[in-house]
């Protein structure tokens, strides 16, 4: 998915997807840091300089879940340190903004 993501051509095929998106909640839900952040960083991707992207990930259950797990995650000691975290966080702020 990261991957897919990286290349500009794939992004609304992507975002226009009700299975990327699905994927994308899964795995938000599940509980494997090392997914979350692959998916967390594909969507910091998809979002960057784009508010088409933006829009899409915004109109999608994405943000609220993205935001549960950022407070998880900033109740976790030692959070800065957290590569999960420090993702989250950038994203968030991304989509508030």
């Amino acid at each position: 998915m990261r991957n897919m993501s990286y290349v500009p051509s794939n992004r609304p095929a992507l975002l226009s997807s009700q299975d990327y998106m699905y994927a994308l909640k899964s795995v938000l839900d599940g509980t494997d840091p090392t997914e979350q952040l692959i998916v967390v960083s594909s969507v910091w991707k998809t979002v960057a300089n784009s508010h088409k992207a933006k829009g899409a990930i915004k109109s999608s259950p994405l943000p609220r879940r993205l935001n549960a797990l950022l407070q998880q995650r900033s109740l976790r000691e030692n959070c800065e340190d957290d590569d999960l975290f420090n993702v989250l966080n950038i994203v968030v702020k991304l989509l508030n903004s």
